[in-house]
């Protein structure tokens, strides 16, 4: 004859067990789903995959930016430089013009 205390105790084991097996279940059924996710685990990868090219993509653009910057700079530069090299000329010839070849060349032979 069992006592009311053992039947407590066998259903309280009981219902631990079964509470055990269904979360074992559940973790089962979600495991599965994830597996069956096909789409889902497809999405996953591509983005595993894309998220390196785009930063790539973005250390590219980084990079032609800069280059781009320095040859902006650097023709700038160019165009000042041949700018003045264009206005000097054009003094040198308007000196020749008005003092002759000789004038101009003590400037530049003498300092004045």
């Amino acid at each position: 004859m069992t006592t009311r205390i053992e039947q407590d105790d066998e259903t309280a084991r009981l219902r631990a067990d079964i509470a055990r097996t269904r979360a074992q279940l559940a973790a089962s059924v979600d495991a599965l789903t994830a597996r069956l996710d096909v789409p889902g685990r497809a999405r996953d990868a591509a983005a595993r995959r894309v998220e390196p090219v785009r930063r790539l993509a973005g250390d590219a653009v980084t990079a032609a930016t800069t280059v781009t910057g320095v040859a902006v700079a650097t023709a700038t530069r160019a165009t000042g430089v041949a700018w003045g090299l264009a206005r000097d000329g054009a003094g040198i010839g308007v000196a020749l013009a008005r003092w002759g070849v000789g004038s101009v060349a003590r400037v530049f032979t003498r300092g004045g």
